[in-house]
């Protein structure tokens, strides 16, 4: 898919429509150590015995199933020509390949 390098889109920071610059920006999925389910696996972990569910191996050495390979949904970053502030948002399709006309 192609997409023009500015776009007129509304800015909730100016509150009208501007000029907008369009960036591509890759989604993370990384994950903090603070998340509720770490924190309570954690837990659970401490003391003696039979761990339950969380002696079981980790989602990540398991194999996956249903991951679609490939195709992404691309998150779009929208620079305001006027005020300089960025908005983030999702095109919410899935794309194999997306370019920025220069």
């Amino acid at each position: 898919m192609k997409l023009p390098k500015e776009i007129t889109t509304y800015c909730p920071y100016c509150r009208k429509h501007t000029v907008h610059e369009v960036k591509l920006v890759k989604p993370t999925t990384k994950r903090s150590g603070l998340v509720w389910g770490v924190r309570r696996r954690n837990l659970a972990i401490k003391g003696k015995g039979n761990h339950g569910k969380y002696s079981k191996r980790p989602m990540s050495q398991r194999k996956r199933v249903g991951v679609k390979a490939g195709s992404r949904v691309p998150d779009l970053r929208l620079i305001c020509k006027e005020c300089g502030k960025a908005i983030v948002k999702s095109l919410g399709i899935r794309l194999k390949r997306i370019e920025i006309k220069r």
